[in-house]
């Protein structure tokens, strides 16, 4: 049998996003977070995530803790469905990159603002994408790869297709190099909030 002849590589994870929320809402929100978000994302989307850390800082303080009102259950709801699609995402790209040692800061999922279309009036939505770098700002070095996110139900699924270009005797060294720090990524990150937030 010939082998598959391009380098393509295909991903794809589903996530609970009621799982999702109960580890941002269960005491050790923040930190789940901060592991799955870089230092960018955390910054470009941080309109989005504010909902999720503003719930997870008054679950870590139950002092603090006030009764709330159906839009701030609205607002964390959208944050919550973000974070899954996400953490889908990333746990897609993993898998179409399953020769790299990534870890949850080594892949960014970014947007991009989509052309409109001529006889168009409304402006399209923004397109995800992965960036695989660790420590922006990104370089030539960085690999992009197509992502796809959807969501339905309870649920959100992504899509990866990754590029894996061979990697020379140097890379190879510096991909073991870097194997103790990146392993253990998703039990690190999942252990973190006490469950599991796969949806397997």
């Amino acid at each position: 049998m010939l082998p598959f002849p391009y380098p393509i590589r295909i991903g794809t994870d589903i996530c609970q996003i009621s799982r999702i929320r109960r580890i941002v809402t269960g005491g050790h929100g923040v930190r789940f977070l901060q592991r799955i978000f870089s230092d960018h994302e955390r910054t470009v989307f941080a309109a989005r995530l504010k909902p999720a850390f503003e719930a997870a800082e008054k679950a870590a303080m139950p002092e603090r803790a006030t009764s709330k009102r159906p839009a701030q259950d609205a607002a964390l709801d959208q944050a919550v469905t973000f974070v899954a699609g996400r953490f889908a995402a990333k746990e897609a790209a993993f898998k179409a990159h399953s020769t790299y040692r990534l870890g949850f800061h080594d892949v960014h999922i970014m947007t991009r603002r989509l052309t409109l279309a001529p006889g168009e009036s409304k402006p399209p939505g923004a397109a995800p994408y992965a960036v695989i770098q660790p420590r922006p700002p990104f370089t030539s070095v960085a690999q992009e790869a197509q992502v796809s996110i959807s969501h339905d139900g309870g649920y959100a699924t992504a899509v990866c297709l990754g590029f894996e270009q061979p990697l020379t005797p140097e890379a190879q060294l510096d991909e073991q190099r870097s194997d103790d720090n990146s392993e253990g990524r998703t039990e690190a990150a999942e252990g973190s909030a006490g469950e599991s937030p796969r949806g397997e």
